[in-house]
């Protein structure tokens, strides 16, 4: 069959909002994501995603007309999703391993021999750190590591029975590759070839450093727990008290933006800290991280593979954070980063007053994040995931159809899939 006419199926995590007057509310960055898909499969995308419940948004929400978008998008109950996966024959499925849902869509797909691969990001240590970091209830959080370590069992077959597997970050590919043969691993940025920096940025950014300027650090992400923001001010108090002369610019906003301004103000970190608010990223982000900073402060308690890491490094600037499982995965494969031990800002802190008293240091750093960003941009990315997909396809299409279809779906994977009775 034709390339063109096998339509590319995405059933994401993310859940979207439906307005009123039929517009849907997404975050710029997924339809970015999916707009690049569409341009790189070179044929039908389609994405299937479930109703928000709450109207809780993300920073970078916009509200769109769904005929205005370059890709088919219908939210649809679970069910109605399983049906639309299976309608049309001549597809491939890209499914979530961190919506627990679709830990049993595997089956489905290969019951109607269809090539499905799985995108998994969190693995089961990353799941219990997030439960801690946002769980206060100390019975809620066994209940709730209870229940995850019930759910890798489940996560491991689906891993085992799909075609293939995306993993976003080293924590997954890790756990996972071994149970499928058919495993690529790869880092989430938003940052094509346009915006990367150049070794010339780094160099006119870093001749200006010198012990008569502040050393110039950054945050950007959601201003949140789970994100470890408000040990950001713990790195800046012990700063000031090792006699550092730094700046913390502190972009973003979240649930914590409130407590950290009192903070800033309690504390006297004004002439320290500021906080920025949210930045376009393309427009205004992007050109300030490339001119303006010589550090990035990750305070992350836990080992998502966030797009953070990879955006950072796109710009020259290296990155001084926890040593969580995704960013020690980043600095294993790059060659450049500072980890400090979890949930300890005066280590951290420590680490950046070395970083001032090395700046050549802080060089090689520089260099080595925009190498290993150059090969990592959100182009190549793509171009790579899609390419794997294909392969998958035209390795199931070697097969024969009987070949590739389950001897009937255990009972348990029909009730996760919501297909009994239907």
């Amino acid at each position: 069959m034709n390339q063109r006419q096998m339509i590319l199926k995405l059933l994401p995590s993310l859940r979207a909002r439906l307005l009123p007057d039929g517009r849907v509310v997404l975050t710029r960055k997924f339809i970015d994501g999916v707009n690049e898909f569409q341009k790189a499969w070179a044929g039908p995308v389609a994405v299937y995603m479930l109703a928000k419940t709450t109207e809780a948004g993300e920073m970078d929400d916009v509200s769109v007309c769904p005929k205005d978008l370059s890709f088919h998008i219908e939210v649809l109950s679970f069910p109605d999703i399983v049906r639309a996966i299976t309608a049309d024959l001549s597809a491939v499925v890209l499914l979530s391993l961190d919506d627990f849902r679709q830990s049993g869509l595997w089956a489905v797909c290969r019951q109607h021999g269809i090539a499905c691969s799985y995108i998994s990001e969190y693995s089961l240590a990353t799941r219990k750190q997030i439960i801690d970091a946002t769980t206060r209830n100390p019975l809620k959080r066994v209940r709730r590591r209870f229940w995850e370590n019930n759910e890798e069992r489940k996560r491991r077959a689906a891993v085992a029975g799909a075609t293939g597997l995306q993993c976003n970050g080293t924590p997954t590919y890790d756990c996972y590759r071994d149970l499928c043969p058919e495993t690529i691993l790869y880092f989430d940025t938003r940052v094509t070839e346009d915006l990367l920096a150049t070794e010339e940025d780094i160099s006119r950014r870093l001749i200006r450093l010198s012990s008569t300027r502040p050393l110039k650090l950054l945050f950007s992400g959601r201003l949140a727990p789970v994100k470890g923001s408000r040990h950001l001010l713990e790195v800046a108090k012990e700063l000031r008290r090792l006699n550092v002369d730094f700046h913390l610019s502190i972009c973003g906003d979240g649930e914590s933006k409130h407590a950290m301004s009192q903070t800033i103000q309690a504390e006297q970190l004004g002439r320290y800290v500021s906080l920025n608010g949210v930045l376009d990223f393309r427009r205004d982000l992007v050109p300030f991280v490339k001119s303006e900073i010589d550090l990035f402060i990750c305070c992350h308690p836990q080992g998502d593979p966030s797009c953070t890491y990879l955006e950072t490094m796109s710009c020259g600037v290296p990155i001084a954070g926890y040593d969580n499982e995704a960013f020690a995965g980043v600095v294993r494969s790059s060659g450049s980063g500072w980890m400090a031990p979890m949930n300890r800002p005066d280590e951290l802190a420590r680490i950046v007053l070395q970083i001032q008293r090395t700046p050549e240091l802080l060089r090689e750093n520089s260099y080595s994040a925009l190498a290993f960003a150059k090969r990592h941009t959100f182009n190549r990315t793509v171009s790579r995931r899609i390419g794997h997909l294909r392969a998958l396809d035209a390795r199931s299409a070697g097969a024969s159809r009987g070949d590739r279809m389950a001897d009937g779906l255990p009972e348990a994977w029909k009730e996760r899939a919501g297909v009994n009775g239907n």
